[in-house]
């Protein structure tokens, strides 16, 4: 995925905070994402699908629950530092350890 791509998916502030979610732990259950974010689960499950379908996160299902997590890993290999600073410089003005 190119990094004009990246930056425009994350260009939507709600997609941004579910990022910002996603960095503060491992796999967590997809309704989890959009507690406490002021949108409807459609809206939300959008919202995850945008960032799946540009490579940003991964989901699986166990049972009937669906998780997601950020493909970190896979991000920092292939842009060095560049989502380091998307989560850094978020609306909120808090930085997200690695």
């Amino acid at each position: 995925m190119p990094r004009g791509a990246a930056g425009e998916v994350l260009s939507d502030p709600t997609r941004l905070h579910m990022m910002n979610v996603l960095a503060k732990g491992s796999d967590m259950a997809c309704s989890a994402t959009y507690e406490g974010l002021g949108v409807t689960k459609t809206n939300a499950s959008r919202h995850l699908r945008i960032l799946r379908e540009a490579g940003l996160v991964w989901r699986s299902q166990r049972g009937r629950q669906l998780y997601v997590r950020l493909r970190r890993a896979e991000l920092e290999q292939r842009f060095p530092g560049h989502l380091q600073g998307i989560l850094t410089n978020t609306d909120d003005g808090s930085a997200v350890s690695q």
